[in-house]
């Protein structure tokens, strides 16, 4: 379960692929869950990050989160360790949550 880190971290890939080393060895491999800050389809409110994201967004535990950071692009182009089983978007597409399975 990770809630709110990929927004923060200085490598989300890294992450992501340790994420999968430790939940691959699990007896019949199991889940990944992942609730995170999300780039909205919105492309108004999408630029309006953009312009933002690097300035004006507050930090957490003195690390400037990315609210622009393309989570779903992200897990895409890593599709070789894990497949989405499900993906739900709330708060205005603010927010998103992953299901995953890894491979």
């Amino acid at each position: 379960l990770e809630t709110f880190c990929l927004c923060v971290v200085d490598n989300p890939y890294t992450v992501l692929r340790e994420m999968h080393r430790v939940v691959k060895k699990q007896p019949n491999s199991g889940k990944i869950i992942i609730l995170d800050n999300s780039r909205p389809k919105n492309p108004l409110v999408s630029t309006i990050l953009d312009l933002g994201a690097a300035t004006q967004f507050g930090s957490l535990a003195n690390k400037q989160c990315r609210p622009d950071l393309d989570l779903t692009q992200i897990l895409a182009s890593m599709n070789n360790l894990f497949s989405i089983q499900q993906s739900d978007n709330f708060g205005a597409g603010f927010f998103r949550a992953y299901l995953l399975s890894p491979k």
